[in-house]
């Protein structure tokens, strides 16, 4: 069923009303809350201002009370500062003192053990001088002995080579004297006395042969007696010179000992002969 512009326009204006109540309703529940709103803010404002004041009342407490602290602490801390500087000065004072003493005791004892090292070694030092002294001695000792049973061998030789050389002479004299006394008699063939000259010839040539070689082997013990003498007599002689004058002498030993001995018999100044060690020591030896 159709309704008509005139219900529709009732039904439209009861709404209108519906909606005016509620509008009204609605807008007196707004200013009852509007009021009851302002009431609390001014409730809130008066207790707003009342915590205010206790907060500002309390920060002026708290201020003083952090500047009365600041002062304190301030007074506290220069006074720790005071203490410790004093007690820092302190430290270092007695630091440096005991740095001092123990830099005295350090050098003390760095002087004694000094002391005491140069003469442990200065001990040394004569130990060895004297181990190679007694070395030395030792050394020449037995070179010496050495030399001089070389001598003793030699001139036994040489005395042997000198009775077989006599004994040649005498034999050489002998064959003479025989031949001689065959002559005389008339009884010397040719024959015979070529083969007696013959005898006397050879019977000479190992007799010059002898006697050359007992010369040698004299001539070669005297060498040895002479460089036992000097082996024997050296070391106090030495301890009158110069390293240096000392050197050429010894030198003169080190070459008389390793150089090769002559080739030929002879006492004359040569390698191998002691006039090279009396030329050095000559030499050698201080001037007055």
């Amino acid at each position: 069923m159709r309704r008509t512009p005139s219900a529709i326009l009732a039904g439209l204006r009861k709404k209108v009303d519906e909606l005016k109540a509620t509008l009204e309703e609605v807008r007196s529940e707004s200013e009852t809350a509007v009021q009851a709103r302002n009431t609390a803010l001014s409730a809130l404002d008066a207790r707003v201002t009342e915590v205010q004041a206790a907060v500002d009342q309390q920060v002026s407490r708290l201020d003083t009370a952090l500047a009365q602290q600041t002062s304190n602490f301030d007074t506290a801390q220069e006074s720790r500062r005071q203490e410790f500087d004093s007690t820092v000065k302190q430290f270092r004072e007695e630091l440096g003192n005991a740095l001092t003493e123990t830099k005295a005791v350090a050098h003390e004892a760095a002087e004694k053990f000094d002391a005491e090292a140069k003469e442990r070694l200065k001990a040394l030092t004569d130990h060895q001088a004297r181990a190679e002294e007694v070395v030395g001695i030792i050394a020449r000792t037995g070179m010496a002995g050495g030399y001089e049973q070389f001598a003793n061998r030699e001139a036994r030789t040489a005395d042997r080579f000198r009775w077989m050389t006599i004994g040649l002479g005498i034999a050489v004299v002998g064959v003479l004297v025989w031949g001689a006394n065959i002559a005389a008699n008339g009884n010397l063939t040719p024959e015979g006395a070529t083969v007696k000259l013959a005898l006397s010839a050879a019977l000479g040539g190992l007799a010059a042969y002898t006697a050359r070689q007992s010369h040698h082997h004299r001539t070669t013990a005297e060498r040895a007696r002479n460089i036992q003498l000097a082996l024997a007599s050296i070391g106090p002689y030495l301890a009158q010179l110069d390293e240096e004058r000392r050197a050429a002498i010894i030198e003169a030993f080190a070459f008389l000992f390793f150089s090769p001995p002559n080739q030929a018999p002879t006492s004359e100044p040569g390698p191998g002969t002691t006039q090279a060690l009396l030329d050095f020591i000559a030499k050698a030896s201080p001037q007055k």
